[in-house]
């Protein structure tokens, strides 16, 4: 496995992201709203659409090995970033599960769908 398969992809997508929340809060705009929430799930969604479509895992394991990295990154930036803007609440909320899901679902389904 590439390093930057499993590196680059997930800070890139969680980049993407913060970047939305980021101008939202510049702008005044309410972050916990429900549609911002939604736009940043889409992001994250086309984001791991995009990526899977490059890594194109031969094997569900392969592809499985590399979701569970991003995953793992994934749930570090938040630990580290998120929790320290937001508290510990933040991982109170479901939502905030649903970009983990999708981390191992989409490529999954990719994987699946190229057969």
């Amino acid at each position: 496995m590439n390093w930057k398969t499993i590196f680059i992809t997930p800070i890139t997508i969680y980049g993407a992201v913060s970047i939305w929340i980021v101008v939202l809060g510049s702008m005044q705009i309410d972050r916990n709203s429900s549609w911002v929430w939604a736009i940043g799930l889409i992001i994250t969604a086309i984001g791991l659409y995009l990526a899977a479509r490059i890594i194109r895992p031969q094997r569900l394991r392969k592809g499985f090995l590399i979701c569970l990295g991003w995953l793992g990154i994934f749930v570090v930036l938040d630990t580290i970033l998120a929790a320290a803007f937001a508290g510990l609440e933040y991982f109170f909320d479901w939502k905030t599960y649903l970009p983990y899901v999708l981390t191992l679902l989409i490529p999954m389904l990719f994987w699946k769908l190229r057969l």
